[in-house]
């Protein structure tokens, strides 16, 4: 008997496993039928996936887009204003279509201690959408080349009507961007000191 015990407990001697039979039924694997609608459910799901990354990358884009564009009338607009209000002797405008100039005259004193006059002349091209700004002086030193102020402009327009009587010049820009049209919500105005003078 004691025997007996010590074989049952032995761990060299294991019992024969019998071959269970699964309790599911048969058990030969997937079907099509099951497959293809796996395949759907992780494509839907994908295709659902796949659309929210995309417009969360548009809007994104678009996002970008208009901040950017929004900065760059900003300081198209400042620089524009601070050309009218600091016009000391006179300040000019010329519409001829498909080119627009705004020119503000003014002084400067220089190296020599004497006052130079100088003018500083912002050109909208219709054709080349683009805002120049250029300075011109019989002073070398404060001349400056016409440079690129603002891109992608398709609209500049001053309105001069107030210049003399009020001082007041007002003038509107339009900026396209990639996802559309951009323009200043009113008429900036600039206080222009030489009412007297235009």
């Amino acid at each position: 008997m004691k025997k007996w015990r010590e074989e049952k407990f032995d761990k060299r001697i294991r019992p024969k496993r019998k071959h269970r039979v699964s309790s599911c039924g048969d058990n030969r694997g997937v079907t099509l039928m099951e497959m293809v609608v796996s395949v759907a459910i992780i494509g839907i799901f994908g295709a659902v996936v796949a659309g929210f990354v995309t417009s969360g990358a548009n809007f994104y884009r678009k996002s970008a887009d208009t901040v950017q564009v929004q900065s760059d009338m900003q300081n198209t607009m400042d620089t524009v204003e601070n050309q009218i209000m600091n016009a000391s002797e006179g300040i000019g405008y010329t519409d001829n279509g498909d080119a627009r100039v705004l020119t503000t005259n003014r002084r400067t004193f220089v190296a020599t201690g004497s006052m130079t006059p100088y003018t500083d002349v912002i050109t909208w091209k219709a054709a080349e959408e683009k805002l120049y700004y250029a300075r011109t002086s019989t002073d070398s030193s404060l001349a400056a080349a016409e440079s690129v102020l603002a891109e992608h402009v398709t609209d500049f327009s001053v309105d001069m009507s107030q210049a003399k009587s009020e001082g007041v010049v007002r003038f509107s820009i339009t900026i396209r961007g990639n996802t559309g049209m951009y323009r200043n919500p009113s008429k900036r105005s600039g206080y222009c000191r030489t009412a007297g003078r235009i």
